[in-house]
């Protein structure tokens, strides 16, 4: 079938009152239109660009080279719905998951979640973290290992041994001073 004309199209009608469809080739656009709602649901325009301005389903997934962009939201339904970042130099690839109730960030190279939210919102991370600007905590710290080679707990412990105010670098003169109204017997005092 050849069609000629300045808005040649081939109109397709429904006998059972269901909706009618047109193809249309106007200016170097080519349309695929709903006649009954009249609707675009398909548009290849003159710089080869295509645009569906209607939901598509896709039943066998879709393979794209290049961006994709979006004003809207991206949205993924699954029972484990994730995003995969695999990057083509050979660095470490990444995923981002969402699966039996927490959040991921999982190496897939060396399967390990190095990243995780769980439903009670604590936040697990597998290896060390750095901060570049300090932390701030409210709440208890609980530490399982030591602080810079130190054991926190037990040199807490003797912390508390401490009197309140007292110091480690006092003189002669002022441990003299201390005592000095003091009654001490002689005998109580070894010199030894």
């Amino acid at each position: 079938v050849n069609i000629k004309g300045n808005q040649a199209f081939l109109q397709f009608t429904d006998a059972n009152d269901n909706d009618d469809f047109e193809i249309r080739v106007d200016g170097g656009v080519f349309r695929i239109q709903d006649q009954q709602n009249d609707l675009v649901s398909l548009q290849i325009n003159t710089d080869g660009h295509v645009d569906i301005p209607v939901n598509l389903d896709v039943g066998a997934g879709i393979d794209v080279t290049g961006n994709i962009e979006t004003t809207g939201m991206l949205k993924i339904t699954s029972t484990a719905p994730h995003i995969d970042f695999i990057d083509t130099n050979g660095a470490p690839d990444f995923r981002l998951l969402v699966d039996s109730n927490y959040f991921q960030i999982y190496d897939i190279n060396n399967a390990e979640t190095r990243f995780k939210i769980n439903t009670d919102g604590h936040v697990d991370i597998a290896g060390n973290l750095d901060c570049a600007a300090g932390v701030d905590v409210t709440g208890n710290i609980t530490v399982t290992g030591t602080v810079d080679g130190r054991d926190v707990a037990t040199d807490g412990t003797k912390l508390d041994g401490i009197e309140s105010g007292a110091t480690a670098d006092q003189s002669a003169s002022e441990i003299v001073a201390l005592i000095a109204d003091q009654t001490i017997a002689p005998s109580t005092i070894d010199m030894e």
